[in-house]
């Protein structure tokens, strides 16, 4: 599952995964949401992945 919300200028993206993913693979989505995030609010303070 996958949200997208603006917090007083930063962009939040949380990631809801189905199954338990290997700290690898919890990186790569971690990097991936962020370029995502920064894809579609790019005058975003700050960018998260939660």
């Amino acid at each position: 599952m996958l949200a997208y919300t603006r917090v007083k200028g930063d962009a939040v993206l949380t990631l809801s995964p189905f199954v338990r993913l290997a700290r690898a693979d919890r990186a790569a989505l971690e990097e991936e949401g962020a370029s995502l995030a920064r894809f579609i609010e790019p005058e975003a303070r700050d960018v998260s992945v939660r």
